[in-house]
């Protein structure tokens, strides 16, 4: 890479493209500001991810703040659309960094992510397919309350999972683009995932998750096949932490409108955000490694323990006991060739 290229990419050699997608008002925009503040909270060690200018952490800072004012009232029961209709592709550029014992940081990528409008149609802009076509991850945010409750023609409707499965054929699994990731994000799945005192109605729930998920996107998981250079894996996550789906009621045109209650004695407490990204910060690095140089191979301690960080943080996300996923059924799912988060010795 040139050094004028360099200067642009915020110095950093490496860049990596990660695209939000997903229907206006899903969470996409909170889902990266949860994600980010959490792994701030819960993730140390000495790899980094910041974000790379002041307006960015502003951004982010504001939306997450806004998340907690917004559920922070009675618990009355109504719509809650985490986001404000993303109109225009926004840019979020992070850097991934090690800082040795010395305070030294060294760069490792530039991680940019694309904040998508959430109408996709037919005619996408051309900046949308450059921008879809370029990114090495692909998030896809799929609304549980939707999925689990407004039923199939009405699920497919908002979140529409076949213009995802279009994109993803015509835009990212084509021939010759490289190794690639796809999260699909299952936002607000408070109802089916969080720690209920009966263990059994806990399974029960992550089992009916599990299920519809499967009747619903089952598609898309085709795409995914072990001998392809491509990777799906699936993530519910709760969003806010502290809200149950109550109803889904129809608009004028028939779109689907979900109903939250926000739970008696539980506070704004995002919790499993953080797993999207940790498993693309995996990639990032799987990739990095596999194709480092015969120079590079001192970094195998370094990349070793980080791995070994990784992977506790994903079987127990959060710091207390009480924060961990009960239940296999609950822990991520992965589709197609799982070698793409294994790197050589």
């Amino acid at each position: 890479m040139s050094s004028k290229a360099e200067e642009v990419n915020y110095g950093y050699r490496r860049v990596v493209n990660i695209c939000l997608i997903g229907p206006s008002g899903v969470g996409k925009t909170s889902l990266l500001a949860t994600m980010y503040r959490t792994i701030q909270s819960s993730f140390s060690g000495n790899f980094k991810f910041d974000p790379l200018n002041d307006a960015v952490f502003k951004i982010l800072q504001d939306k997450y703040t806004s998340l907690g004012k917004m559920v922070d009232k009675p618990a009355a029961t109504r719509v809650i659309n985490c986001d404000s209709a993303t109109r225009n592709i926004q840019e979020y550029p992070f850097g991934l960094d090690h800082v040795d014992a010395a305070g030294k940081r060294e760069k490792i990528a530039l991680v940019n992510f694309f904040d998508t409008p959430g109408a996709m149609t037919t005619d996408l802009s051309d900046e949308l397919k450059a921008r879809i076509s370029e990114s090495h991850i692909i998030i896809n945010a799929i609304d549980a309350g939707v999925m689990m409750k407004a039923g199939n023609p009405a699920a497919e409707r908002f979140n529409g999972y076949g213009e995802v499965k279009r994109l993803l054929d015509n835009y990212v699994l084509t021939p010759d683009t490289g190794n690639k990731l796809v999260i699909f994000a299952i936002i607000k799945s408070e109802t089916w995932i969080m720690d209920r005192q009966d263990e059994r109605v806990a399974l029960a729930d992550r089992e009916y998750l599990l299920r519809k998920l499967h009747e619903n996107i089952s598609e898309l998981l085709d795409l995914f096949r072990p001998e392809k250079p491509y990777l799906a894996v699936i993530c519910p996550v709760e969003t806010l932490g502290c809200v149950e789906f109550s109803m889904v009621t129809k608009d004028d045109d028939g779109y689907p409108a979900i109903h939250y209650k926000k739970v008696f004695g539980k506070n704004f407490n995002p919790r499993h955000v953080q797993l999207p990204l940790y498993f693309a910060l995996r990639f990032i690095l799987t990739e990095w490694c596999n194709n480092r140089g015969i120079f590079e191979r001192f970094w195998d301690a370094y990349i070793g323990s980080f791995f070994k960080e990784v992977l506790s943080s994903i079987k127990q996300m959060d710091a207390g006991e009480a924060d961990k996923l009960n239940g296999a059924i609950v822990i991520p799912m992965q589709y197609g060739n799982a070698a793409l988060l294994d790197y050589d010795e």
